[in-house]
């Protein structure tokens, strides 16, 4: 109950907590806080941790760090694995003493990977985390020592950076954003102009109101969230200055300077060339929020990334890539794909070209060249031939599964369906491919789950309990993430 509701350790001795449990649960011993916040919470927490333990034991991971400064303001670096979907917290670290450098981040990165193997039983297969300067050469560090790691940037945060750098465009057309936000705050600072704009949204049938909301460079889709909520008022604004423009003067005060202010807001709601502006504005910013949507979802897998670049480009401009043998492979490997989605005319997406592709990730990803039936088994997945045919594959019957579910396909439950369970170090032949199939699209692309854990944690953690122990913070979330 007090992790669920985030109650603060100290109520528990409250007296009217105590007249409260002895009233309606007679007999029952009410525990100090330093229990309730040691053995107690040390219990549960280790309960949560055995929970995983069953869940993780033998599944492909994918590693996900960030960085954090809470409400102490102590900079934390959490460790996370994301399993089928599912993130899970293994460690966090205060690291405020400590310099901000990718050779101390790969220091306590490799303890928590070798601690995740070892007392939870996972495999990791990748590695992802932001692009910051130590995180940057924290990647390549890793690389360089364990190759055959999928080790990407996070692309949530990419996506964000370049809404960053659009925003940062010297161009006119983007001036129409300050100017928004201007009448936003005004608005918003303004109780008498909101209340009245709140009452001409409600005075149509069926009306809503809505509110302005300001922008966070933070918050993944903000400017385009709230450029577009101010397009959805749009007509009760300018109502409102056709019904009630003097009064809306009023609402600034008599104060010339605010009189001004009131004035210039009148104007910008007035001018339509702003409304145009604001509008073009919106339909650039709109793919960009839509892939900032797919690229953060806790199940974004490789082939994701590869088909929103794709559709970037075609709206945009040419887009960077590192590891694009590995996303080209993930793309391939989608039985709902395969290769039809590729250009014609470029040699290095023909099927020779594709099989020299997936053959490279093969050999770096299990450290051994394949066998000569994993080349035949690749051809006839291309051409849907055997065993890798959409009938052999059912995909018609996981397409109609999860639709009633309403979940997307997970691919790696098709591929996993074909896996003949020819046991490690064996030969693996045809079956390398199933293999390797469930080993790339397990892959998740984003370091997402590490921000969904910093909320958690800062729920936690407040001004108001900025004493809380880093440790004890790190058990209540992982405690409040099992009952969600």
């Amino acid at each position: 109950m007090f992790v669920a509701n985030n109650f603060s350790w100290n109520s528990v001795n409250n007296p009217e907590f105590v007249k409260w449990v002895t009233k309606w649960i007679p007999g029952a011993v009410v525990p100090d806080r330093r229990t309730l916040s040691g053995p107690i919470l040390d219990r549960q927490s280790q309960r949560v941790e055995i929970q995983m333990r069953d869940k993780l034991n033998g599944k492909l991971a994918t590693g996900q760090c960030d960085g954090w400064k809470n409400a102490a303001k102590a900079s934390v670096v959490a460790m996370m694995v994301t399993v089928d979907s599912e993130p899970h917290l293994i460690k966090t670290h205060d690291v405020s003493a400590e310099a901000k450098t990718g050779e101390n981040l790969l220091k306590l990165m490799l303890e928590d990977i070798t601690y995740a193997q070892v007392a939870f039983g996972l495999l990791l297969i990748a590695f992802c985390c932001d692009d910051g300067g130590d995180a940057r050469k924290f990647r390549r560090l890793l690389l360089a020592l364990m190759p055959w790691l999928i080790v990407t940037v996070c692309w949530a945060h990419q996506i964000n950076l370049i809404v960053g750098n659009f925003l940062s465009l010297k161009i006119d057309l983007l001036k129409c954003i300050p100017t928004a936000l201007e009448v936003i705050k005004w608005f918003n600072n303004h109780s008498c102009a909101n209340g009245i704009l709140q009452t001409e949204q409600l005075s149509v049938p069926n009306g809503k109101a809505l509110i302005l909301v300001l922008p966070v460079i933070t918050r993944w889709t903000a400017h385009y969230l709230s450029l577009r909520r101010l397009l959805q008022v749009k007509g009760p604004l300018k109502a409102c200055y056709n019904k009630y423009a003097p009064v809306l003067l009023l609402c600034a005060g008599l104060k010339a300077e605010a009189k001004r202010k009131a004035e210039e807001v009148q104007e910008i709601v007035e001018d339509s060339s702003f409304w145009k502006d604001v509008r073009k504005v919106v339909t650039y910013l709109h793919p960009l929020a839509v892939a900032n949507f797919i690229t953060q979802s806790s199940d974004t897998g490789l082939h994701h990334i590869l088909l929103t670049l794709g559709n970037l480009y075609h709206i945009y401009s040419d887009p960077k890539l590192d590891e694009a043998d590995v996303f080209i492979a993930a793309v391939v490997l989608n039985p709902y794909i395969r290769n039809r989605w590729f250009a014609t005319g470029v040699q290095k997406l023909t099927p020779v070209g594709l099989l020299g592709i997936v053959k490279r990730v093969c050999a770096r990803v299990f450290r051994e060249e394949p066998e000569i039936e994993f080349s035949e088994a690749f051809m006839d997945y291309l051409q849907q031939r055997g065993e890798f045919s959409d009938e052999w594959m059912q995909l018609s019957m996981w397409t109609d599964m999860f639709e009633k579910q309403k979940r997307k396909v997970n691919l790696v439950r098709v591929w996993e369906g074909m896996d003949t369970q020819i046991p490690a170090g064996q030969k693996q032949g045809r079956n390398r491919l199933v293999k390797l199939a469930v080993h790339i699209l397990s892959i998740v692309a984003n370091s997402a789950g590490c921000e969904r854990v910093f909320s958690e944690m800062g729920i936690v953690q407040t001004k108001h309990r900025s004493r809380l122990g880093l440790d004890k913070v790190r058990k209540t979330a992982l405690i409040r993430m099992d009952i969600k």
